[in-house]
């Protein structure tokens, strides 16, 4: 099962990236992971990967697939 992890669609990052904090996540993330992305107030999921991991801050840096944001 791919770990599930919330995001804010209005932040990006490193081009078409964003970021979300560990605690945002429901299992492990490592760089190169297909990850469930999903925005908790709206609904919307979709698609990406785990780009880099920030140990020392907590967070995931995620390549999405924003086309593929769905209810």
């Amino acid at each position: 099962m791919k770990t599930r992890i919330a995001i804010d669609p209005n932040i990006r990052v490193r081009g078409n990236g964003t970021y979300a904090g560990f605690e945002d996540a429901d299992g492990p993330l490592a760089v190169g992971d297909i990850v469930e992305v999903f925005e908790p107030e709206s609904g919307l999921a979709g698609q990406g990967n785990v780009a880099d991991v920030d140990n020392e801050r907590g967070l995931a840096y995620l390549s999405v697939e924003w086309a593929s944001l769905r209810p």
